[in-house]
């Protein structure tokens, strides 16, 4: 299923998007929870995620603005926002060997080989060399333009030139790369109208295939949507 979502990344024009999600989908979460900062560690993690109100892309706006930090002050911003610098780290290993692996099948350009593309983004900007190798905006530029978005002044547009993607279509990316495993809203209507938000419940699909009804699911305390109500939840 990843690699679904790594192929439809690549025909969106979103390959370095589409291989961090799947890098960070693959991966431990890099966000810590240490028992004695817990509260701040959450907080911090909610900043990332709300908007787009996503515990995957509020990762994927952790890594981007981690991989566009030079030198030592990359691994100073991590501590101070309570991510795994070894599982950042992990995460963009495994975006260079899926960008390989890429190569070879040629979904995108041959010859592009993990050690290279490191060697590519030491040797430029510090970054794990994906987005330079790939012909994409750099990733401190496109990390600037999403904030823009973020705070309302690109309002979802798509700026080829800066980079911006909008998170609408990131989340439909993950959608679609990830269906079936996907859960969805059960609202049924009332005599008076559309459901309460008290009535909107999450439905998946059920473990056992051979039963017709889905299966009930709720929302994990852990992430940036378990205090939402039905009416707030988004698709991702």
């Amino acid at each position: 299923r990843l690699g679904k979502l790594v192929v439809y990344g690549c025909a969106l024009g979103l390959a370095d998007e589409a291989l961090t999600l799947a890098s960070l989908l693959g991966s431990r979460s890099p966000f810590l929870m240490p028992a004695e900062a817990r509260e701040n560690a959450d907080a911090s993690k909610k900043r990332f995620g709300t908007p787009p109100q996503s515990d995957v892309l509020g990762a994927l706006a952790a890594y981007n603005e981690f991989d566009s930090i030079r030198g030592e002050a990359r691994f100073g911003f991590a501590r101070e926002r309570f991510l795994s610098i070894k599982t950042l780290q992990q995460v963009a290993n495994n975006k260079r060997q899926l960008l390989e692996n890429l190569s070879t099948l040629g979904v995108v350009p041959r010859g592009l080989r993990a050690n290279h593309t490191e060697w590519v983004g030491r040797k430029n900007d510090g970054t794990d060399g994906v987005r330079l190798v790939l012909g994409q905006t750099p990733t401190a530029l496109a990390v600037s333009s999403q904030m823009d978005e973020q705070n309302g002044r690109e309002e979802g547009a798509f700026e080829a030139g800066r980079g911006a993607v909008p998170t609408g279509l990131l989340a439909a990316l993950l959608c679609a790369g990830l269906y079936p495993q996907l859960a969805y809203l059960y609202a049924p209507p009332t005599k008076k109208g559309a459901a309460s938000s008290s009535a909107v419940k999450l439905h998946v699909r059920p473990a056992d295939r051979t039963l017709s009804e889905p299966d009930p699911a709720s929302v994990h305390p852990s992430s940036v949507n378990s205090s939402l109500d039905g009416s707030q939840w988004r698709s991702c």
